[in-house]
């Protein structure tokens, strides 16, 4: 898996998110990433543009949407997405939430 995750290694605080995100959102389906602010231990690679870029690539044929169905929260405030709920959570405090729908 290291391998299939290559850059992802410095530039995500904790690969299990993008490995829970393919798993978990369905091929045709939209997701939206959201950073809060840099936790001790990520890398300063960690930053909101990188791991945007990342994950858009990582997750294909998923799309990013700005009213995506899933959020991936990295150190975000769940509470800033209106109606959505938690369906995997790490102990790094990154987390997938889903919106009704």
């Amino acid at each position: 898996m290291d391998r299939e995750l290559g850059g992802g290694n410095s530039v995500l605080p904790d690969q299990s998110l993008a490995i829970e995100a393919r798993a978990r959102i369905p091929a045709g389906d939209t997701f939206l990433v959201s950073v809060g602010d840099p936790q001790a231990g990520w890398s300063e690679l960690a930053v909101p543009d990188a791991i945007d870029t990342y994950m858009r690539y990582f997750l294909l044929p998923r799309r990013q949407s700005d009213d995506a169905r899933w959020i991936l929260c990295l150190a975000c405030d769940p509470g800033e997405h209106a109606g959505a709920t938690v369906v995997w959570e790490s102990e790094g405090g990154q987390a997938i939430l889903r919106r009704p729908g």
